[in-house]
């Protein structure tokens, strides 16, 4: 068990779930860190400093509870850390942000509980339409390669495989959160229908039990947004997962490799234009509708900051999913993407090998003269430098896979 701090009355636990508006909330948080100490309330910060939210924290106990997380960001904070940040302000309250714990099953829970002890333990939850999570999730998995499987397929099947994942579902998850968390209250907020960071900021203060003062919070906006892409290049970049999926050799899937090729397929697919950029996913009906109807009577009586009107349809997911372009026009924008990565990938390997020779000639003319501490940091530059070129060298063959793939589909199906 974690030793914690005497000052401390209740851990206040965002879940999200992903797709929620989480981004924006944690920006904001990470922005008033000050303005949240001077009301007791401790929102630790990362190392390096960043305005993501403790993503680690989860992934902790993830990997704990023999859970596969992907490739961890450069943001890290530790469970012991975090507590002590809360003891260093005298806090009253610490408060965490992280959609990572949506993905939460019932050991991973149960670890979370022992780790915090007796202390008081506060969730929340953000509430959205579900056919808008749905239609998020599809493309967010798509677009970064990763997920239950949903990558790979086009959103109908991908509906029916999202909306048994217990995060979308949102009954299951928050009723094994009451029984294996106990929890002192959940907090439920809806995210607006249209999209208004000041509501939404708003209610999930109110929902978190913030002071008032806290709900007037805002962000700047600069940097890229964790956004979704437009229909159009979601379409793109399914195809090339097939096409990566059909060309890696059984067994060979690889979370982490893929995350390092993804960059540079985004920025490819980035580089096309986009005929349609507001063409919107249409989930089936009877799916979001059969969701929304069991949360609306899960929800009976409890109290909810917000209106329950944004869990209604939402136009931003009413299009006709069947429009855009045919599948011939597709794949081709898709392999030039494709060309545009493995030409990113060439250039990186040719640099990293360019650099680790530049390095290797200061090392062998110095190596002699050269202070011990000093020459522990070239070794270790050099070791990256190789490392990298690994990395891209495994991208340049995911992506040679993925053009061999499509050689060996039939011409009418290219």
């Amino acid at each position: 068990m974690i030793h914690l701090p005497r000052s401390l009355r209740r851990v206040v636990l965002h879940v999200g779930p992903s797709k929620t508006g989480t981004t924006s909330l944690q920006r904001a948080l990470a922005e008033h860190r000050a303005t949240l100490r001077v009301h007791g309330i401790c929102y630790p910060d990362t190392i390096p400093a960043s305005r993501e939210g403790q993503h680690s924290l989860a992934w902790d106990i993830l990997r704990a509870t023999g859970h596969a997380v992907r490739g961890p960001g450069r943001a890290s904070l530790s469970w012991p850390r975090a507590l002590a940040a809360a003891r260093a302000d005298r806090a009253h309250t610490l408060l965490i942000s992280s959609e990572e714990f949506s993905d939460f099953d019932a050991p991973a829970m149960i670890r979370l509980r022992e780790n915090l002890g007796a202390i008081p333990v506060e969730i929340i939850f953000a509430l959205r339409d579900p056919a808008a999570v749905i239609a998020s999730a599809w493309r967010q998995g798509v677009k970064w390669g990763f997920g239950m499987g949903e990558e790979c397929l086009d959103l109908d099947d991908a509906a029916r495989l999202l909306a048994t994942a217990d995060r979308i579902a949102v009954v299951p998850y928050l009723e094994r959160a009451r029984a294996l968390l106990r929890p002192t209250r959940i907090g439920l907020f809806t995210v607006p229908a249209r999209p208004d960071p000041a509501l939404l900021i708003r209610r999930f203060a109110a929902a978190a039990a913030l002071p008032r003062a806290l709900g007037d919070l805002t962000w700047s906006a600069s940097g890229v947004e964790n956004r979704s892409y437009s229909l159009h290049r979601t379409r793109l970049l399914l195809a090339i997962n097939r096409a990566m999926e059909a060309g890696a050799e059984p067994g060979t899937r690889d979370l982490t490799r893929g995350l390092e090729l993804r960059p540079a397929i985004l920025d490819a697919i980035e580089r096309l234009a986009d005929p349609d950029p507001s063409a919107q996913p249409a989930v089936p009906p009877a799916i979001a509708g059969a969701l929304r109807e069991r949360l609306l009577r899960w929800l009976g009586g409890q109290e909810v900051h917000g209106t329950l009107a944004d869990l209604a349809a939402s136009p931003a997911v009413a299009a006709d999913a069947k429009v855009g372009p045919p599948a011939a026009s597709v794949d081709r924008a898709a392999l030039i993407a494709l060309c545009g990565a493995l030409t990113g990938a060439q250039a990186r390997i040719a640099a990293l090998e360019a650099g680790r020779r530049r390095w290797k000639q200061v090392y062998r003319g110095l190596r002699d003269a050269m202070p011990r501490g000093l020459a522990g940091q070239i070794d270790r530059r050099l070791r990256a430098f190789a490392t990298g070129a690994d990395a891209a060298r495994g991208m340049r063959t995911r992506i040679l896979a993925a053009f061999a793939s499509w050689r060996r589909r039939p011409a009418a199906a290219r």
